[in-house]
């Protein structure tokens, strides 16, 4: 019985998904009864995936992908560039009429609650340069996040804004952690670690990315002239303290920009010159190298993020 409704629940979300871009679909459900919906299905998957044991994370996550990529991005899951917002917006609706729609709704909160049960933890730097489907499966959450974000606000998953005006149907949500059962209970110890366990996702780096970024702030600072200022010889103390002296090394003997090579380009950012092969394996491993034909740019490399995601 509970692998059946497992699969159901598998079959449902992507069906789901698909008819979120079908614009005649989209025409004939109301902008509230979408929204409800998407917190009625959010809302059994955190409960299925509390109480059965056979329904894994990656269970969640696939649901999570197909009923939420549709709304802001559907290319992710393979179903085209037509967003349900676009469509929305095509039949009438104002941007502001589905951010308050979507409020109304409670979906930041639930949203939030949802993406970090079914995405987990960021893997650190080190972790990641052994890992690169996991570094793009938090890419691409990230990316997700941000296009949420263009359409709904950038204070939008603003958990604290979210809870002061909740709806009605907000309060009967459990959480794995039991974040709340009832409104005298909500603590906001637990409130602020949805938070930052969200931010976490929406402010990811990849490996070099976290590795790299107190030589990317160095960076800053030499370029307006401020490298002998207390806050840039900090930074250097703290990369040297990281046993990144080499990379820092590197930086202040070519003072140069810092740039992404990413996916699987093999060539200078800059210059477009196709790299050595000893450069292009230092940069897989998380190193920053400098370029041997221009020279006037250090490189690290970024994961791309995968063209779909289930």
């Amino acid at each position: 019985m509970l692998k059946r409704l497992r699969s159901y629940l598998l079959r449902y979300s992507k069906r789901y998904g698909k008819r979120l871009v079908n614009p005649g679909f989209v025409a004939q459900t109301s902008l509230t009864l979408l929204f409800e919906n998407h917190f009625t299905l959010g809302r059994i998957l955190l409960e299925f995936a509390d109480k059965v044991s056979g329904f894994t994370e990656e269970d969640l996550r696939d649901c999570f992908w197909w009923a939420w990529s549709p709304l802001f991005w559907p290319t992710i899951v393979g179903l085209g560039n037509v967003t349900t917002w676009d469509i929305l917006i095509q039949n009438g609706h104002s941007a502001k009429d589905l951010r308050e729609t979507w409020g109304a709704a409670g979906l930041d909160l639930l949203t939030s609650l949802l993406m970090t049960e079914a995405m987990g933890t960021p893997p650190g730097w080190r972790k990641g340069l052994r890992d690169t489907p996991l570094v793009q499966r938090f890419l691409a959450i990230r990316e997700l996040i941000k296009r949420m974000r263009d359409c709904l606000g950038a204070d939008a998953f603003d958990v604290t804004r979210a809870v002061d005006s909740p709806s009605d149907p907000l309060w009967g949500l459990r959480s794995i952690h039991d974040l709340w059962a009832y409104p005298e209970q909500l603590a906001d110890d637990r409130l602020d670690a949805l938070q930052v366990a969200f931010d976490h996702l929406a402010d990811y780096r990849a490996p070099a990315e976290e590795k790299f970024a107190r030589l990317s702030q160095l960076e800053r600072f030499v370029a307006i002239g401020q490298d002998s200022s207390a806050e840039a010889k900090d930074l250097a103390d703290s990369l040297a303290s990281e046993g990144l002296g080499d990379a820092l090394d590197l930086f202040l003997q070519a003072r140069v920009p810092i740039k992404p090579q990413i996916g699987n380009a093999d060539y200078c950012p800059r210059c477009f010159v196709r790299l050595p092969g000893v450069q292009l394996r230092n940069l897989r491993a998380g190193g920053l190298v400098l370029c041997d034909n221009c020279r006037q740019v250090l490189i690290y490399w970024r994961p791309g993020i995968p063209k779909v995601v289930v």
